[in-house]
């Protein structure tokens, strides 16, 4: 209704002012108007308001690209197990689509934050960082033996993953949970070496 009004608004200046008025007149209103109407229509301006990423009817959006999430709002994970590395609105918008979402979180008082806002298909847990040891073994274990809760989530004493980033996607085929999550680390681990050897060419003699 809005968009129709100033669509006839546009019509009238352009019968009664010359082009060369009405002209950089509609250029400066669709300068001011498009960013308004965008922000509105992908819930910008709701997510500034609330200092959350929020969707235009105020619920949670994940802190992805708004293209990125419409890919993934067009597909069904409600048969999914989700895990996350770092909570926050995306856990929240993961819990309304997937079966069950393990979110494994570093920061402590984000952790508490969190844990207020999630669901029951949530199993949010706080791993602090060794940053001496870089010790995995935490995870691995939590992985490996997590249980969402009765009927939901990790059923079985099975899983399978499928790993995707730019360079195409991984299988890691349905295996014991512990071998899996090892087999999980060692792809992020390989994943993060490549990446660490691409930014500083004094790593790549480095085994």
């Amino acid at each position: 209704m809005a968009m129709a009004g100033l669509q006839r608004s546009a019509a009238t200046l352009r019968r009664f002012l010359p082009a060369a008025i009405w002209r950089p007149l509609g250029a400066l209103a669709n300068g001011i108007i498009t960013p308004i109407r965008f922000s509105l229509a992908t819930g910008h301006w709701k997510s500034s308001i609330a200092m959350s990423a929020r969707a235009a009817d105020g619920t949670p959006l994940p802190w992805y690209t708004y293209p990125a999430i419409d890919f993934l709002a067009q597909r069904d994970f409600s048969n999914c197990n989700v895990l996350e590395f770092g909570g926050g609105q995306s856990t929240l918008w993961w819990s309304a689509r997937a079966r069950s979402v393990l979110t494994i979180e570093e920061d402590a008082a984000w952790f508490a934050r969190l844990q207020s806002q999630v669901g029951a298909n949530v199993s949010l847990h706080h791993i602090p960082v060794d940053r001496v040891t870089r010790t995995i073994q935490p995870v691995i274990d939590l992985i490996a033996a997590n249980r969402v809760g009765p009927g939901l989530g990790f059923e079985t004493d099975d899983n399978e993953l499928l790993l995707v980033d730019r360079a195409g996607s991984v299988r890691l085929p349905r295996a014991p949970k512990s071998a899996l999550a090892r087999a999980l680390i060692h792809e992020i681990a390989v994943r993060y070496h490549a990446k660490s050897r691409a930014e500083d060419p004094r790593q790549a003699h480095r085994q």
